[in-house]
């Protein structure tokens, strides 16, 4: 699936600070065209103070989705 990904993201840049890029989104997968099965998920982060979210939101416990963003700053 990765390589179905790389065409939709650029993975040299760091991706907006969204939690539908953020490595503990959980939106039931992405689609072939790159966007998610479901706007709403679960966030996996026991930092962030949440666990239900949506692919829009974000908090000050983002991290980059390392299978998108690979060569992302990712410390």
């Amino acid at each position: 699936m990765t390589a179905t990904l790389e065409k939709f993201f650029d993975q040299e840049i760091e991706p907006t600070p969204l939690c539908g890029n953020c490595e503990y989104f959980d939106g039931g997968g992405m689609q072939p065209n790159g966007t998610w099965m479901h706007l709403e998920g679960d966030c996996h982060n026991s930092e962030s103070g949440r666990f239900q979210t949506n692919q829009g939101q974000t908090c000050n416990k983002f991290f980059p989705c390392s299978t998108r963003w690979p060569d992302a700053d990712h410390g």
